[in-house]
């Protein structure tokens, strides 16, 4: 069926939110902050009307950013005016830290993707709406190691035409 007919469910979630970023980790789906809010809300796959605010927030309140899985971390780039990378691991999704390497240029409402080992912003707004393309190569370590760290190659590549 398609999904064309909505009902509201009577339930909210823990804090109104905008421009947020959410991703199911484990057993539960994570809203992480937004423009309006840093609280980290989640709820229960299994109950996914019932919301609560985890107690722990995001390092700040920004819109419009990208997130993504690489390894055993979640990543978070951009924002409103904001070059900053920020990471939490997979197992630990409400403690975030903010990396020392950042963004070339201020990115939000870019699109994000993985391919390969790079991971590419597409477009977005730094200033003014933009068709810039940038990339990094993606560090998987050796084949024992079971983490990958983003942080060890902050070099992100700017490609015209």
């Amino acid at each position: 069926s398609t999904p064309l007919t909505w009902v509201d469910t009577g339930n909210t979630i823990a804090a109104a939110v905008n421009n947020t970023e959410k991703l199911v980790v484990g057993d539960y789906i994570y809203i992480f902050g937004g423009h309006t809010t840093d609280m980290i809300q989640r709820a229960a796959v299994a109950t996914p009307e019932s919301w609560s605010d985890t107690g722990s927030n995001m390092p700040a309140t920004s819109g419009g950013r990208e997130i993504a899985v690489v390894g055993n971390y979640i990543y978070i780039f951009g924002g409103s005016g904001s070059t900053a990378i920020w990471r939490a691991s997979l197992s630990d999704p409400t403690t975030w830290t903010v990396l020392s390497d950042t963004l070339p240029a201020a990115s939000y409402y870019a699109a994000l993707a993985i391919i390969g080992e790079k991971i590419y912003l597409y477009g977005g707004d730094d200033g003014a709406t933009t068709n810039k393309i940038y990339s990094t190569t993606i560090s998987r370590g050796t084949e024992s190691q079971t983490t990958v760290d983003l942080s060890s190659n902050p070099s992100w590549i700017y490609k015209t035409g």
